[in-house]
């Protein structure tokens, strides 16, 4: 059984798509901890009529972790195919 893995080659999409996982994750637990961060860490003070905590946490937060969000799109990932088939070869299956 163990010669068998070894003699399949794995797919290199699985490490790309894998990293990215780890990056989508990683980016995801910052905002949750950053939001709740901001929610029960910030007092009651009103700023432009709202709560502090409301303002961070609802507004400002996510505007960054949009920015965020897009530039990892752009520069960071990739753009991987999900054709199994990756001879080269536009429609055509072996």
């Amino acid at each position: 059984m163990r010669e068998e893995r070894k003699k399949m080659a794995e797919d290199p999409r699985f490490q790309t798509c894998f990293r990215e996982m780890l990056i989508s994750f990683g980016f995801f637990t910052l905002f949750f901890i950053s939001v709740m961060t901001a929610t029960f860490g910030l007092g009651r003070q009103l700023v432009l009529g709202l709560p502090l905590w409301f303002l961070v946490a609802g507004v400002l937060l996510p505007a960054v972790f949009i920015v965020l969000l897009y530039f990892l799109s752009e520069r960071v990932f990739e753009d991987t195919p999900l054709d199994p088939y990756l001879d080269g070869k536009e429609g055509r299956r072996p």
